[in-house]
């Protein structure tokens, strides 16, 4: 037999069709995850780490003196399961964070052995999410535009620049993997599904707190079914328990380790019972309701809009056509997603937090284009036209993204290292540096130590060095010992509207001790573009931050400083003040009443300076008081010359 026949026989026997269809099964999957992988790691490809690897190594590196390291590993793993730490239980990622400080200590930053971990877990990621997307969405294209739009988010991108510090992609690993084996369980009734089930519940709150939404979820889909009490319901419900007490089990073994809700331990806890204000109303309207505004941002706004309105008419039109297993899908979405966004209005920090809530929104908005597109039909070209325009718009503003997280954070750390570089060469060792800036630390950790950082405003990571007050920096000055002190003030072009705009170097502009300018050292401007006509009219409040997470209160970003449209911008200026003087000034920021109606006399003190001025004539007002405003004044560097000198005036015994 000719061998063209051979293999056209062989290609059409029932076995060669079924190894066909199996090795597309695996290759197809495969393939994807290396491409994915390949793309991430090219993306993310550098030489440098980011806030918070930064922080925590640097911490590790310079002020733990060095406990995390290569040759304390088992002890490392011991102390994350034995012990609640600072941002509550969460042994799995303490552990790997652990690791990732003792590798960065023992050999140094090598980035890209993370960068190629993180590419892995970032192709894990994308298969559960597609395997996920494929329960709810019914054409080829919607599992990869919803992809598209998931992994394309700005939360989604910027988490991912963190590579040991609180990997992202292990918290939608965990969450994804227990929705995603529960709806193949669900679908197919198999047994086998509830071993790796069960095992993902265990895990995967050990990862973040977050988790625990999983099998929450998953009891709503259970009770929209109808499906009573069944061993997979009830392994969900254990989950949940021992998501909310992580502590619990590994508390048989570590007989210190308290038992606590995950409400009573780590940022969770402080968040949980921090009190916004006031009570009943009072206390709804503080909570951070802005995060809707964030929804709008971090995907585009349009498409957001478009796609709520469609959720309404395809919901009203799934109850009145009695399309009961559609409508329960998107229920179950809907739950999905508001169980994993409406707890950051109470717990809100920073966007990246957004992220889990993604998940399911995603694939809810690309539902609705298939939505549309079945209903509206070939016939009303019109309309097929206006959404193919839409797409096109919100396509070309959500894909920029992938070039401004990667440009801005580039621009971000090029400054910081450069300023890392500066402060070496021009500085001695241990200089004193004092600012308001959290990447303050990155500065440290790039200039191996050289500079010895404390925070006027803000958060290093050793709260040790946080100056709170005036007096906390006059102990510094008294305690210097001959070394040079530095302010450097890291200013936005602009507060309004700026998450940070709180954070002034009150030290520098109160003037609170003598110093002198060095003038602005540095600045940090990248500008980018954006498509989405919508975003014209979003508040600066809640412009998508394209940096590292945490940093986001450290840089301007909003509408460029140009003012020219379609144009955003990251900015920040760096201005450097030498110390001169050793003793802070008293009564800086504004003035103190300190002694009322002495002799009709109010005296005050502002900016060093002690002051009395006729209690009759009205408030005190520097330059009033320059020009000669008042009948008679007295001043002098204490209350008790002052008061000398008004007595003495006025013929007064003491």
């Amino acid at each position: 037999m000719p061998l063209g026949l051979t293999l056209r026989f062989m290609t059409d026997t029932v076995e060669s069709r079924r190894a066909y269809a199996a090795m597309r099964q695996i290759c197809g999957p495969t393939f994807i995850m290396l491409g994915v992988t390949l793309g991430y790691i090219a993306w993310r490809w550098s030489n440098f780490i980011v806030w918070d690897d930064t922080s925590s190594a640097s911490y590790n590196m310079f002020s733990n003196s060095g406990h995390y390291s290569w040759a304390r590993i088992w002890p490392i793993l011991v102390e994350v399961f034995a012990n609640i730490q600072g941002d509550g239980y969460r042994p799995i990622s303490g552990f790997i964070r652990g690791l990732g400080n003792a590798y960065v200590f023992s050999l140094g930053v090598n980035a890209q052995s993370f960068i190629i971990i993180n590419g892995l877990l970032c192709g894990v990621t994308l298969l559960l999410y597609l395997d996920f997307a494929r329960f709810f969405l019914n054409t080829r294209v919607a599992p990869i535009f919803a992809a598209f739009l998931f992994f394309g988010s700005t939360p989604v991108l910027t988490g991912g620049l963190v590579l040991f510090s609180g990997i992202q992609f292990l918290v939608f690993i965990c969450l994804l993997l227990l929705v995603t084996i529960y709806l193949h369980h669900f679908n197919d009734a198999r047994a086998f599904w509830l071993v790796p089930f069960g095992i993902a519940l265990l895990i995967g709150p050990w990862v973040r707190e977050m988790v625990g939404v999983a099998p929450a979820v998953i009891l709503v889909h259970q009770t929209l079914y109808r499906r009573g009490i069944r061993p997979v319901g009830i392994l969900a419900f254990l989950g949940l328990l021992h998501a909310l007490f992580p502590t619990f089990l590994l508390s048989f073994f570590f007989h210190n380790l308290p038992i606590r809700s995950i409400f009573g331990m780590g940022n969770l806890g402080a968040f949980a019972h921090a009190s916004p204000g006031g009570e009943g109303l009072g206390s709804l309207l503080r909570l951070h309701w802005r995060i809707f505004g964030d929804l709008f941002s971090i995907l585009p706004p349009s498409l957001v809009l478009a796609g709520l309105l469609v959720i309404c008419w395809s919901s009203w039109l799934y109850w009145r056509t009695a399309s009961i297993d559609q409508l329960r899908e998107q229920v179950f979405l809907l739950v999905f997603f508001v169980a994993a966004f409406l707890p950051f209005l109470k717990l809100f920090n920073e966007q990246v937090h957004l992220a889990y809530s993604l998940i399911p929104l995603t694939v809810l908005l690309a539902k609705q284009i298939e939505f549309v597109y079945k209903y509206l039909d070939k016939r009303l070209e019109y309309a097929v036209s206006g959404v193919w325009l839409l797409l096109v718009v919100t396509t070309a503003d959500h894909a920029v993204n992938f070039v401004v997280v990667r440009g801005a954070t580039g621009a971000i750390y090029r400054t910081i290292l450069a300023l890392a570089e500066r402060f070496t060469v021009a500085f001695p060792p241990h200089t004193i540096i004092i600012s308001n800036a959290h990447h303050l630390e990155d500065i440290r950790f790039y200039s191996r130590g050289h500079i010895d950082p404390w925070a006027g405003v803000g958060g290093i990571p050793d709260r040790r060095r946080w100056l709170n007050s005036s007096e906390d920096l006059q102990t510094l000055l008294n305690n210097r010992k001959g070394r040079d002190l530095y302010f450097l003030d890291v200013r936005l072009p602009q507060r309004r509207g700026q998450r940070g705009a709180g954070r002034v170097l009150t030290f520098v502009h109160d003037e609170v001790v003598p110093m002198i300018s060095l003038g602005r050292i540095a600045a940090t401007n990248y500008i980018y573009p954006y498509f989405d006509p919508l975003r014209l009219v979003l508040p600066r409040t809640v412009a998508a931050w394209p940096g590292p997470p945490d940093l986001e209160f450290d840089f301007y970003r909003g509408p460029a400083l140009s003012g020219r449209p379609f144009l955003r911008e990251v900015a920040v200026d760096y201005f450097l003040y030498k110390v001169t003087g050793d003793r802070v000034r008293r009564w800086t920021s504004t003035p103190a009443l300190l002694l009322e109606n002495f002799h009709g006399f109010n005296v005050v003190g502002f900016r060093d300076v002690v002051y009395a001025i006729p209690q009759s004539e009205g408030a005190f007002d520097l330059a009033r008081l320059s020009n000669g405003g008042y009948s008679r004044s007295f001043h002098g560097t204490d209350v008790e010359a002052v008061l000398t000198a008004v007595r003495r005036s006025l013929d007064v015994a003491p």
